[in-house]
């Protein structure tokens, strides 16, 4: 069950010692702050550790941290709502209805249709497996080729790199959709699918959950800077230079 969230809920620090900011003092941030209408995503709930649902039905996340923590300094509530399919998630953002989206890289079809705050974590991609001994090869690749019968189960909603746009191209019959992470685990433990591939700190803390030992490929299949991508139809360029004056001086906090 989810619930839509005013600014009254609290979350957690995030350490971000290793991403440089540039430190930006209180009186700046109350100075640029203006009153605005709530920021609105809509999710699962369901990608710990960055953003998801606790036992007591509370958003939690070291994401979510980051981002209320930022909004409160501007005084800007956030509104979380349930979970609305891709695709017209999508429509929606575009239209500025979802504010928003978390965790998004940069490519140029995503510029056209929204701003990028400053890069606040870095994240891997990583391609992991159960039954197979994938830990002996360097790429995906490597090991696609390898078992060219293998299939590999991911996000197609997400920008991966073009590394793995191409290898996508090349191979599309051994690469199947999936937006849920922990569907992707049960389907690779149950020997489904060979290969799952996604950020591997989500990844491990479901295979904790499941007191499994995963294996994974040598090299991350992506890795790259991630920034909140707001809609431009939601927000406009004086609020993204607010943001990010207040973002910096979160991720400047020890």
């Amino acid at each position: 069950m989810f619930f839509v969230l005013a600014s009254s809920a609290n979350g957690k620090a995030l350490q971000a010692s290793d991403i440089k900011v540039t430190h930006q003092t209180n009186a700046l941030i109350a100075s640029n702050s203006t009153t605005h209408k709530p920021i609105v995503i809509a999710t699962k709930g369901d990608w710990p550790p960055y953003l998801f649902v606790d036992g007591n039905g509370t958003f939690q996340g070291s994401d979510y941290s980051l981002l209320k923590s930022t909004l409160d300094d501007l005084k800007i509530p956030l509104s979380v709502v349930p979970y609305i399919p891709p695709k017209r998630k999508y429509l929606m953002f575009q239209q500025g209805d979802v504010s928003m989206y978390i965790a998004t890289t940069k490519n140029r079809e995503r510029m056209k249709y929204g701003y990028f705050s400053i890069p606040y974590r870095q994240e891997q991609a990583i391609a992991f497996c159960y039954q197979s001994n994938c830990q002996n090869y360097q790429t995906l690749a490597d090991y696609l080729a390898a078992f060219p019968s293998a299939l590999v189960e991911y996000n197609a909603t997400g920008w991966h790199g073009e590394t793995f746009k191409m290898l996508v191209e090349n191979k599309p019959a051994q690469f199947r959709h999936s937006d849920n992470l922990e569907r992707r685990l049960k389907m690779l433990i149950s020997g489904h699918v060979d290969i799952i591939f996604g950020d591997a700190s989500a990844i491990e803390l479901y295979a904790q959950k499941y007191k499994i030992k995963l294996k994974k490929i040598k090299l991350p299949v992506n890795q790259t800077e991630v920034h909140f991508y707001f809609s431009k139809n939601s927000v406009d360029k004086a609020f993204i230079k607010r943001f990010n004056q207040a973002l910096a001086k979160q991720l400047a906090k020890p």
